[in-house]
């Protein structure tokens, strides 16, 4: 489909030019705010001197004779005057232990229909989670429009968005995503960690819609008290404490309660449920060496068929079963041989 994967902070992390557009008044006041939650992150106290020496910098960064690749970290402590403020954004330059993300004279990150951020290195460096994640989170809602509706999932987001900075404007910029017509969907496998939370009075005011997965403990008194925090009394918990692991989903809502199951075949489920660090690994890694999304369909599904074929080498022939996606990866190749597809072929997944 043409989607984007990024590692930030592994050995392909992209790079980001924050500061490449401080000639904007509105971008420029972004970065100020952005460049203070930096700051004060370090440890240094924020006084107007120092909120008009980061000002009186942007504007000289901006100016319209300053070159847009100078409009680095490492350019604005060049400009700043303060010394203090120098020093507290030195690990963010290029001379700093975080240069390779903040400090780009060019931003590598393309904006496309479908985007995906892989947090986990990240996450290991805790001084860079919130300058990255505040500035890609500024890049993603100048791309949002509400005439088009968008999906933005957050797994395991307790863990950045728990941060000071992200809890004091996680209201508020819930409210930004709703009148762009963005559905923000908030994932964890731990209810406990979500409950710890300082949002979580705010994810329970602003999340309606909440999706339960099958919990063989749901009934046990320890894990129990957190559904209830979410709302679920004990006939809930009973579904969910019978219900099918990755198969079933129970849903919550204003509009009513449902236990479903999304029927997916294997199709669908080696596109859309090959989740592990291998399939991850094994899809990047293919997707490398081939040029478009056609080819990279035929290259992963002929992956998958061979991996099947190899284990079932050893069972008697009697025995061996055919791939489940031999006839998907038989479709790929066929429409990709076709001078054209017919405009009415359909695919059961």
């Amino acid at each position: 489909m043409g989607g984007r994967f990024y590692d930030l902070g592994g050995d392909s992390s992209p790079a980001f030019q924050p500061l490449a557009h401080v000639d904007n008044d509105q971008e420029r006041a972004w970065a100020q705010e952005w460049l203070i939650d930096i700051i004060v992150g370090e440890g240094v106290e924020m006084t107007p001197q120092r909120k008009r020496a980061i000002w009186d910098a942007l504007n000289e960064l901006g100016a319209d004779d300053s070159p847009v690749e100078q409009r680095t970290i490492t350019g604005f402590t060049v400009l700043v005057q303060d010394p203090v403020i120098k020093e507290a954004l030195h690990p963010f330059t290029a001379d700093g232990a975080h240069k390779k993300l903040l400090d780009a004279s060019h931003d590598d990150v393309s904006l496309g229909s479908w985007l995906a951020f892989e947090m986990e290195e990240l996450m290991n460096t805790p001084q860079v989670v919130m300058p990255v994640l505040t500035y890609l989170f500024h890049r993603l809602e100048q791309r949002f429009d509400a005439k088009r509706p968008s999906l933005l999932v957050l797994d395991e987001a307790w863990l950045f968005l728990d941060h000071p900075a992200f809890s004091a404007k996680i209201r508020e910029w819930l409210k930004v995503l709703r009148k762009a017509n963005v559905a923000v969907w908030f994932a964890t496998q731990s209810l406990a960690d979500v409950a710890q939370s300082k949002i979580m009075p705010t994810l329970i005011e602003a999340c309606m819609t909440k999706i339960f997965l099958p919990n063989s403990s749901a009934r046990n008194d320890e894990v129990a008290k957190f559904y209830r925090m979410f709302g679920l009394n004990d006939k809930q918990l009973d579904i969910l404490a019978s219900s099918t692991p990755k198969r079933d989903y129970y849903l919550t809502s204003p509009q009513g309660n449902r236990l479903f199951s999304l029927g997916l075949g294997p199709l669908a489920l080696a596109v859309c449920g090959a989740t592990g660090k291998e399939a991850q690994r094994d899809a990047i890694a293919i997707r490398k060496t081939t040029n478009s999304p056609v080819q990279f369909n035929e290259a992963y599904l002929s992956h998958l068929v061979n991996k099947h074929d190899q284990a079932q080498a050893s069972k008697p022939e009697s025995q061996r079963t055919q791939s489940p996606l031999q006839w998907a990866l038989d479709f790929v190749r066929s429409v990709d041989s076709s001078p054209a597809a017919p405009s009415n072929a359909t695919v059961e997944a």
